[in-house]
């Protein structure tokens, strides 16, 4: 159906967009995972645990659908950032912790990957796309299969890292897998909803105006709800924190009896020995649970201590000093001070045996207790502390009262010990466990310490108050355990949002469907109606056809050039147009129902009943074109004419329809190109005979050519080599007049030689094709400088960096040796620079060679390119005059060009050589 064509190809993976489009796509792909991942945040029901719901899992198969795979690229960047978020990850900091991140983002892309793999693979081929099976086939497959994969992947990866307790694992993984599957469920209508009519905006309005008021209705119904849960809890749990607080105060009350109840003991007795002691704080320690130690901490002076280390040494039978922490912590013998605060009786001694002897007063803090409470004379408590008998990290707190006899005097004071944990257990019993309790002393309000912290896991419920004890001041936070609130809570918001998202999206897919239908109505009663209105437009085009082609045919008949006539089968005439009219001569009344060979006698009368001689001429589909016969005009004048005829059945009777055309002018024209023909045959033939003669002329002047160099360079070797002779034999006769003539002759002689070879050069320049080759101009040129340059007066530079050009090899290094030739023989010192440059443009190489010599006149460049031209007498500069010459003749065969550029000193001679190998023109 086109509708599922329309879908398919909109949930392909476009080929055509451009990277820029994909990038943009990848991006807003991450955005809007992002944005939808922080939207479910909302939607939390109890913190510590994900949202119910989570959109950015349909979102991701929405894009996913919608532009392909590779915007899962910009899904795995949009997960990674919200777990990044949620699980607080440094952004600035990378570390190991980042791997939990990436493989939960990966699990989310696998999962949409699976997802759209699943939808093309069972439900797109399906042909009614809002039929119950393809809907439930779709949210199956992209819903509650595929984000089976999600789940298991980030728990699993949560549950490894340590991130998870493993009592949760089960809750973790459904919760995660049952937020995908609503999450995607929802996104079921707005995926299906752009695949139904992309272009009826009108209809897709209609479905998106009430969806999205249910899918806000949902939301608000499941605010309040969770709203006034919150509140029901929070009730509920204020006035159990305000009992386990009640229980801290009575708890700390016991504290503050049984610390005065041993003080009374030793106000009512002179002494009391170690024994003594250990049997009086039995019961005390029995009736106050949590009760770590009591100690009795005399205040003993510096000339004292020796007594109360000998008295203890003798009852404990081992030896007894007063000891305090070093730097590092350990235990070492007390160092002379004024008083010392020992702790000198202790109960129960079998677990406080490393407390005994301990100076409490060597402790800063607990020395501004001891001192606070022996000046107000009461019970004070010190701040959070770690005991000396200590095994494990916890705090603790010393309750210090002073001990005054009733003659006023100062015994010490009697120490209380309690762990935090132990005192909290003591008073709240089995509730430790199911509330989170962290408790600051906040005496001094600008350094808060940490006196207890369980590390439940906390939920968003939370309760804190203060408790005044022993001088110090408690600040007591409270918050209910995650496993007790979802133990208590009650299934109204749970409900809220699930049966109302779930009943939104079906809904939205039952209006979806209701749109669908009547569309599809729509569409059909548009298509009807459109076949209708074809058809009777249809109708009325074919009889407007038929009006307009009986009008066109009857024009044609008229206007066309050729004669047409029709005849049926006995050859009679049944048509005659007006060109047939004009050929023959007569009208069209005088020929019809007349027989054909009125106008063609060359067709028998005897055969003309039966055509024959038409069939004859008809090939096997009956028409024939080009066929030469005779007619006859009315006045008796006959000519050719071209006939094709066709065969036809009209009301079930056969028809012949001849076209004639006069060839007259054509034969006439033929004859006439027959004896052009010739003409320009006999043309060519003499043509041929001057191509012949002239090239007959240049192998003749070739042959002239060199026969006259060779004759006339044979007597100028013969006069050079007798003047040399004369020169050697009459050195020592002739006088320096004669010898300086001599060599003049010999000079002379072979600048003739010179002058014979550049003209025999100069003659055969265009005589013969060379090559194209690639060439490199540095090289070429280096070769043709070293061999021109006999001395180390001159220097080649070459700027052309290297370059290779295709350009003919041997008259190109026949023109560079010339003008480097020209450029060190025209010098006007013995040393000197020459510098080969290259340009190129469209058209041309070209190559120059300048010198830093005297320069060329303006007024002389143009006569330098002459033949036999030189501009200083050969006698200063030996030459023939041809080299520019030469080098012009060349360029020029070569289509190309010579400029002399010459301001002053120095000469730069550019040569423009075509770029294309072709371009060659005749020299004359």
């Amino acid at each position: 159906m086109p509708q599922l064509n329309k879908v398919y190809s909109w949930l392909s993976p476009s080929t055509t967009a451009s990277n820029y489009i994909s990038a943009i796509r990848v991006f807003f792909s991450a955005i809007g995972y992002w944005f939808f991942g922080v939207l479910a945040s909302y939607f939390v029901i109890e913190s510590g645990f994900a949202s119910p719901i989570w959109p950015a899992a349909g979102f991701a198969l929405l894009v996913g659908l919608r532009f392909g795979y590779l915007t899962l690229l910009g899904i795995f960047f949009g997960a990674f950032t919200v777990t990044m978020n949620f699980l607080n990850n440094a952004w600035l900091e990378p570390s190991t912790v980042w791997w939990i991140p990436c493989i939960i983002a990966s699990g989310v892309v696998f999962q949409a990957a699976i997802a759209i793999w699943l939808v093309r693979r069972f439900v797109l081929p399906l042909q009614d796309l809002f039929s119950f099976k393809a809907i439930s086939l779709f949210v199956l497959a992209s819903a509650p299969v595929a984000s089976i994969i999600s789940a298991s992947i980030s728990v699993v990866a949560l549950q490894i890292a340590g991130q998870l307790e493993d009592k949760l694992l089960s809750s973790y993984w459904l919760n995660w897998w049952f937020a995908d599957t609503i999450g995607v469920f929802i996104f079921c209508p707005v995926i299906i909803s752009l695949n139904l009519l992309p272009q009826r905006k009108t209809k897709l309005f209609s479905f998106y105006v009430p969806y999205l008021l249910m899918i806000a209705v949902v939301i608000t119904l499941f605010s309040l709800t969770r709203t006034d849960q919150l509140v029901k809890q929070q009730a509920i749990f204020d006035a159990k924190a305000q009992g386990m607080l009640t229980a801290i105060q009575k708890q700390t009350e016991n504290i503050l009896h049984a610390s005065q109840t041993m003080v009374s003991i030793f106000s009512l007795f002179d002494s009391i020995s170690f024994n003594q002691f250990q049997e009086y704080t039995v019961s005390i320690y029995d009736y106050i649970l949590g009760t770590h130690a009591l100690s009795w901490i005399p205040e003993v002076n510096n000339s004292e201590r020796k007594v109360y280390e000998q008295r203890m040494s003798i009852q404990l039978a081992k030896d007894y000093h007063f000891t305090q922490r070093d730097s590092s912590g350990d235990l070492i013998t007390a160092t002379t001070r004024d008083r010392y605060y020992p702790v000198y009786y202790i109960a129960p001694l079998a677990s406080n045996k490393a407390a005994l002897g301990f100076d409490i007063g060597s402790h800063l803090g607990r020395r501004s207790a001891i001192n606070h409470a022996l000046e107000l004379g009461r019970s004070v408590a010190t701040e959070p502390i770690t005991l000396v008998q200590e095994t494990e990290k916890q705090f603790a707190f010393l309750l210090l009262t002073p001990i005054v006899t009733h003659d006023e005097r100062n015994l010490g004071l009697i120490s209380a010990v309690y762990r935090a944990k132990e005192l909290l257990g003591s008073a709240l019993n089995d509730n430790l466990d199911s509330v989170s309790i962290r408790i600051l002393d906040v005496t001094n309000s600008s350094t808060p310490m940490q006196f207890f912290e369980n590390n439940l896991g906390e939920s968003n419920i939370h309760w804190q108050g203060e408790l005044q004890f022993a001088e110090r001041t408690w600040l007591i936070q409270l918050s209910p355990t995650l496993e007790s609130v979802l133990m208590t809570e009650g299934q109204e918001v749970w409900l809220v949002i699930v049966a109302g998202f779930i009943i939104s999206t079906l809904m939205g897919l039952f209006i979806l469907s209701l749109i669908n239908r009547k569309v599809m109505v729509e569409n059909l009663v548009t298509e009807k109606t459109r076949a209708l209105s074809i058809s009777l437009t249809e109708t009325k085009r074919a009889q407007q056809k038929i009006v307009e082609n009986e009008t066109k045919v009857r024009i044609i008949l008229e206007t066309v050039v050729d004669g047409i006539i029709t005849i049926d089968v006995s050859g009679t005439i049944k048509t005659f147009n007006p060109a047939a009219v004009k050929m023959f001569g007569y009208t069209a009344d005088e020929v019809l129902d007349k027989n054909v060979t009125l106008l063609m006698p060359e067709f028998d009368k005897n055969s003309a009943a039966n055509v024959e001689p038409f069939l004859d001429i008809a090939n096997t589909d009956h028409r024939v074109i080009g066929r030469e016969v005779t007619g006859k005009r009315k006045d008796g004048t006959e000519f050719p004419v071209d006939l094709a005829i066709s065969e036809m059945v009209l009301n079930d009777q056969r028809m012949f329809t001849g076209v004639v055309r006069d060839i007259t002018d054509r034969k006439n024209a033929k004859i006439s190109l027959t004896n052009a023909l010739k003409q320009a045959d006999d043309k060519a033939i003499e043509l041929q005979h001057y191509v012949d003669e002239l090239s007959k002329s240049n192998q003749e002047l070739d042959q002239y050519a060199y026969v006259a160099s060779h004759d006339l360079k044979s007597p100028l070797q013969a006069i050079g080599q007798i003047s040399s002779w004369i020169q050697a034999d009459c050195a020592d006769l002739l006088p320096e007049a004669s010898q300086k003539h001599l060599q003049l002759l010999q000079q002379r002689i072979k600048r003739m030689e010179n002058l014979l070879a550049d003209l025999l050069a100069y003659s055969r320049i265009g005589r013969q094709e060379y090559q194209w080759e690639s060439v490199n101009l540095d090289q070429l040129t280096q070769h043709v400088f070293e061999l021109n340059c006999l001395d180390n007066g001159f220097s080649l530079v070459c700027d052309t960096g290297q370059v290779v050009c295709r350009l003919p090899r041997i008259p190109l290094e026949l023109v560079l040796r010339n003008l480097v030739n020209n450029a060190i023989k025209h010098h006007d010192k013995s040393t000197g620079v020459i510098h080969l440059k290259y340009e190129v443009t469209d058209t041309y190489h070209i190559i120059s060679i300048c010198d830093d010599g005297p320069g060329i006149p303006v007024a002389y460049q143009g006569k330098a390119l002459e033949m036999f031209q030189t501009l200083k007498s050969r006698d200063e500069i030996e030459g023939s005059g041809m080299g520019l010459a030469l080098v012009k003749k060349t360029i020029s065969f070569y289509a190309g060009d010579i400029k002399i550029i010459s301001e002053g000193r120095g000469t730069c001679i550019s040569t423009y050589w075509p770029k294309n190998e072709r371009t060659t023109k005749s020299i004359e």
